[in-house]
């Protein structure tokens, strides 16, 4: 029949932490809780792409990159600005 592998199954508590290492992985959960709040911030005042772009003080292709996920068009600092100029209050719990 073959040779098979045994594959052990593990759980982990996010997608960040099963496909980066473990180093990277608390950067990529920052910046998709950051994006997510700001696309949120978006929706919820339906703001067009213009608007939300004023606000937070980028250009139109930031909120284009922002509404598509592409989290690789964004570090932590850029984001981050882009919230405290929404006006949003940042909190940093660290456990």
């Amino acid at each position: 029949m073959g040779d098979y592998e045994v594959v052990k199954s593990r759980a982990f508590d996010s997608i960040w932490d099963a496909i980066e290492r473990s180093d990277v992985a608390p950067r990529f959960k920052m910046r998709a809780q950051l994006m997510h709040a700001l696309r949120r911030y978006i929706v919820e005042n339906d703001l067009t792409p213009a608007i939300a772009a004023k606000r937070m003080g980028v250009a139109k292709s930031r909120i284009a990159a922002l509404s598509c996920g592409e989290i690789n068009a964004f570090d932590i600092e850029a984001l981050l600005g882009m919230a405290r100029a929404a006006g949003f209050k940042t909190v940093l719990h660290i456990s």
